[in-house]
């Protein structure tokens, strides 16, 4: 017999569910003489709804769902994550004031997450651009050497630009899809954090302003 709290929280995702139904009957068929919609009378646009096709570890539950968050002491299912989402990227931009963070005595552990996680022995990736933070409190030497050394021994090309404006954690794909992770690689697992597809527009706009300020060159 299931919980009062999850019987609850499963109603409320059949609800989502029927409400983004009515959102695309209503995208599909309401269109006005320029053969667009205002969007601005939807609180989800086109932009804004996120469909997700694959399954998880909880595709056997009665309402199929993916696991979009990265529990406490759980840092493999998150990393694991990650590592999907780089199966195939031959560029990497990534963006996180604190990429470089972490105590000097896990340089090599915390390199060899981020080693895995993007899959840099594998036929794929070819360069990684990073954007963060070198102010001291933010970049461990010791770490930003150790995984720059790997990345070298890999034959993976590496840039870097240093920017103190930019707060969100954000790994872009051949510039054509990204994920939004709620904490650096080396905070994944110590406390609560989602890891969500970035939509098109949001990843576009990003860009746009990595390109204008000299940010990006992956």
């Amino acid at each position: 017999m299931q919980s009062p709290t999850k019987e609850r929280y499963l109603k409320l995702l059949r609800r989502q569910e029927e409400l983004l139904r009515e959102y695309r009957e209503i995208l599909a068929s309401d269109e006005d003489d320029h053969g667009f919609l205002d969007l601005t009378l939807f609180p989800m646009g086109r932009e804004r709804t996120i469909v997700i096709e694959r399954t998880c570890a909880l595709a056997n539950e009665p309402e199929k769902y993916m696991e979009m968050l990265s529990l406490p002491g759980q840092r493999a299912s998150g990393l694991r994550e990650i590592r999907d989402f780089t199966s195939e990227a031959e560029s990497l931009i990534i963006v996180d004031p604190y990429i470089f963070s972490g105590q000097t005595a896990q340089a090599d552990e915390i390199t060899r997450d981020f080693k895995k996680s993007i899959r840099a022995a594998g036929k794929y990736i070819k360069r990684v651009h990073f954007v963060y933070d070198q102010s001291p409190s933010n970049t461990t030497n010791a770490v930003k050497k150790s995984i720059k050394q790997m990345l070298k021994d890999e034959s993976i090309n590496v840039t870097e630009s240093q920017s103190d404006v930019l707060h969100d954690r954000v790994w872009i794909s051949d510039r054509k899809s990204a994920i939004v992770v709620g904490t650096s690689l080396n905070g994944i697992g110590g406390r609560l954090a989602f890891i969500l597809p970035l939509p098109r527009a949001d990843l576009s706009a990003l860009l746009d302003y990595l390109d204008d300020q000299g940010l990006s060159r992956a």
